[in-house]
Formats: structure tokens, sequence, C-alpha cells
């Protein structure tokens, strides 16, 4: 895959009888062996539609990870398993219906080289340029 171009990832599901509720936490993540840096595509409530399988399809627009090699993680677990006090490593936290741990590998290719040196992410941000006399007149962004 190339930085910057669009990624849907699918994944099929089979629903467990013993599953009542039909809203789970889902997440995607990318990580790196070896690294402590992961990007996550997160939905803390989605619904399962009420068949025994379904499809979940994230569309990411243009994927900014830095090029190298990719791990891709994949979870469905219980409503709110983000939102307790305490947060157990997935193999022992039964609140995990299902964890894809680093099982495919996803390569990214740079589109730039700018993403080649240890890049972890491009941040998306409008960058605008101006005269010196246009910034001072230009009225403040506050930030909290």
């Amino acid at each position: 895959m190339r930085h910057g171009e669009p990624f849907t990832v699918r994944i099929g599901l089979r629903v467990a009888p013993e599953l009542t509720s039909r809203d789970v936490t889902f997440f995607l993540g990318f990580a790196r062996h070896e690294s402590p840096y992961s990007a996550y595509v997160y939905e803390p409530r989605i619904s399962l539609p009420p068949s025994d399988e379904c499809a979940i399809d994230v569309r990411i627009d243009s994927i900014l990870l830095g090029s190298g090699r990719w791990y891709v993680n994949m979870g469905v677990g219980e409503v709110g398993l983000y939102d307790r006090d305490v947060i157990n490593y997935f193999t022992i936290d039964g609140a995990w219906y299902h964890m894809f741990a680093s099982r495919l590998e996803l390569r990214v290719t740079s589109a730039t080289k700018v993403d080649t040196l240890g890049c972890f992410f491009i941040h998306p941000a409008g960058v605008t340029v101006s005269s010196v006399t246009a910034a001072i007149a230009a009225p403040k962004a506050h930030s909290a």
C-alpha cells in the first residue's frame, strides 16, 4: 500500500449465540514491532446486525502511516471496555470477545520520501503563508 492512498479493511465475523447484546466496542490497530507506537481506528459502540455472520468495513480515505512494515490488530469486545478503571492485557481480559493481534503484515511504501526516516504518522493540517503585516492584523486563534 502506498502512503496517502485509500485503504479498506473488511473483517468477517461469526457471532456466537451467547452474545445477547448486539452492541460492541471495535478497534482496528496498526503497530510496529519493537516500537511503543500504534495507530487506531476506534468505535466505542457499533451495532451488529441480527444475523449469525456479518462484515465490518473500515474505509480509511488516506493511509497516513509512515512507510515501512506495520502489523494489523483487530478487536471486538464489550461496550465500555476502555471506560473501566482497570484495563487488563487482552490475553487475560474476558471483556474481549475476539482479538486478532499482529497476524497480518501491512507494508506502506513512501509517496514523498519524507516518511522514510522513522516517521510514524504524517498529520494532516492546513498550512498558510502570509506577510508579517497580514499575520499581525489577523485575529488569533485560541487553544485550550
